[in-house]
């Protein structure tokens, strides 16, 4: 069947409510652009890791992928232009040491493929170096494997597309890549560094419905106005144990290496903590300014 004609079956079964649609990504390419500088230019890249397995200080990069984006902004910077972006760049490599079966299931990556494969450290460190903001979809994974083998890289800033976008808000339910994609009406095959680079631009460019009428924001300037912002980070210090329940419930996490109950939360949010802590007499917390060099850590 011709593409014309598959085109047509889609059209209309996009037009039967009891039917959904999913297109397949299409291939990545690179922009180009000589536009003249209006506003403020920002290079992100965006950057995704396939490894061994969850302990960054036991476990290694065997795929590794990273793209640029350069953007410009003009007056409040709420919404963003996309000058030109590169084809992900990516690279295998050796572990040393066996893929466990269930990675190689996972990612489709073998012993056989990574053999004698290795990372362009150099490059990695030129792109990561001058970028403005690295992009990850779960950015404490991501790097936390990267600063372990970069450890001459320092601090960079990070933003998080899982965690500092409020997905839901923009009729999105769940936070995993490939499922948020597939609520776009679009696929790709997951767990494969370059593919999950591309499928980050592609969605993080796209304008949710609930802004494709106004100010036509896309998913990318929420998460840069996100990034942008300062946020507080909370630790609930000596709460004693029967309150950790409501801590719980109300968004804290357990820091394991400070045992120490700890939240995120713009300003606004902290005066509320404040007053919340108060009313139910917990001791008071520790409030810790934070940027995009200090988040998921």
């Amino acid at each position: 069947m011709n593409t014309d004609a598959n085109s047509n079956i889609a059209a209309i079964l996009d037009g039967d409510n009891r039917f959904k649609v999913l297109r397949r990504l299409e291939e990545p390419w690179a922009k180009e652009s000589d536009e003249p500088v209006r506003g403020r230019r920002r290079t992100l890249v965006l950057l995704d890791v396939e490894t061994t397995g969850l302990d960054p200080e036991n476990d290694a990069i065997i795929e590794l992928a990273l793209m640029q984006v350069v953007v410009e902004s003009e007056g409040d910077n709420l919404v963003h232009k996309v000058i030109t972006w590169t084809k992900p760049e990516e690279w295998l490599q050796d572990p040393g040491r066996p893929i466990p079966e269930r990675i190689s299931f996972l990612t489709g990556i073998t012993d056989d493929a990574v053999a004698g494969q290795r990372i362009d450290d150099d490059r990695v460190m030129e792109v990561l170096s001058n970028a403005d903001l690295i992009i990850a979809h779960n950015a404490r994974f991501d790097r936390a494997f990267i600063e372990q083998r970069y450890l001459e890289l320092g601090p960079r800033p990070w933003a998080c597309s899982m965690s500092e976008i409020d997905w839901l808000t923009l009729e999105m339910d769940g936070k995993n890549l490939g499922y948020l994609l597939m609520q776009s009406g679009r696929f790709y095959q997951a767990h494969h560094a370059a593919n999950d680079v591309w499928s980050l631009f592609k969605l993080l460019t796209s304008t949710p419905v609930r802004f494709q009428l106004l100010d036509q924001r896309s998913c990318l300037d929420l998460l840069l106005e996100a990034s942008d912002a300062e946020t507080y980070r909370v630790e609930a210090l000596n709460a004693p144990y029967g309150f950790k329940d409501r801590l719980k419930a109300r968004g804290y996490k357990w820091d394991p290496k400070k045992k120490v109950w700890w939240t995120e939360i713009g300003y606004p949010a902290y005066l509320d903590e404040r007053d919340w802590f108060a009313a139910l007499g917990l001791p008071s917390f520790a409030a810790t300014p934070i940027d995009a060099t200090q988040r998921h850590l």
